[in-house]
């Protein structure tokens, strides 16, 4: 998935999960996979980082918790080359995912770009991607 950045290259950020395609995952078990982040031209950047979270949607408050966070020192992203790194983060007992009618609790994989802030004074502009994935017991 390529998203535009005003004034930047665009980066692609691939969230591959190990073993599973439609990913389940039992309460305290490891996620596990690789993160892959190109781009067409000279990117620099603060750090990536690899967040293990969950969050609700439907109606009422939007609730979210970060269970775990790597810090990659990626601090340039070359043209036509790829940066790309595995993790590995333990999930913990609770919560579940849960789908039902008013709300939901949906499990994900993030990865950010932070763009160095003088090139990016607003922090708008930094690139995310995301992989959901199911926890159930």
């Amino acid at each position: 998935m390529f998203r535009k950045l005003t004034n930047q290259p665009n980066i692609a950020i691939t969230i591959d999960l190990d073993g599973h395609d439609m990913p389940t995952y039992a309460p305290n078990e490891a996620v596990s996979g690789r993160v892959s982040i190109t781009s067409d031209g000279e990117v620099k950047c603060k750090d990536v980082e690899i967040r293990l979270r969950w969050y609700t949607a439907g109606r009422g408050n939007v609730n979210s918790m970060n269970e775990a966070v790597d810090i990659l020192p990626v601090t340039f992203i070359s043209p036509d080359s790829t940066v790309s790194e595995t993790f590995r983060m333990s999930l913990p007992a609770m919560p579940f995912s849960y789908s039902g009618t008013l709300i939901q609790i949906i499990w994900e994989v993030q990865v950010e770009v932070n763009i160095q802030a003088a090139l990016n004074p607003f922090g708008a502009l930094d690139a995310k991607a995301s992989r959901v994935f199911v926890v159930r017991p």
